[in-house]
């Protein structure tokens, strides 16, 4: 039972989140891809999550000690 409990989160980690946001003009998604430990590409989420294809919208910036860093996470949308 132990061992069913540990493959599960590793299953769990392994995968890139992403969250679905509903606009006006239609969904809109972001993939968080900023975890060390995810195996699985941005990528490989993004065309998971559309499989027509899909454009990036914007990347995610943050600010750390007054300079803004540019992440791998991103907003994207399905085409």
């Amino acid at each position: 039972m132990r061992s069913l409990l540990v493959l599960s989160c590793l299953a769990l980690a392994g995968c890139v989140e992403v969250t679905r946001f509903k606009a006006d003009t239609g969904d809109v998604y972001l993939a968080d891809c900023e975890n060390p430990v995810r195996l699985q590409s941005c990528q490989a989420a993004m065309a998971a999550t559309c499989p027509q294809g899909y454009d990036v919208l914007a990347a995610v910036v943050r600010e750390e000690h007054d300079e803004k860093i540019v992440t791998k996470s991103g907003y994207f949308k399905c085409r």
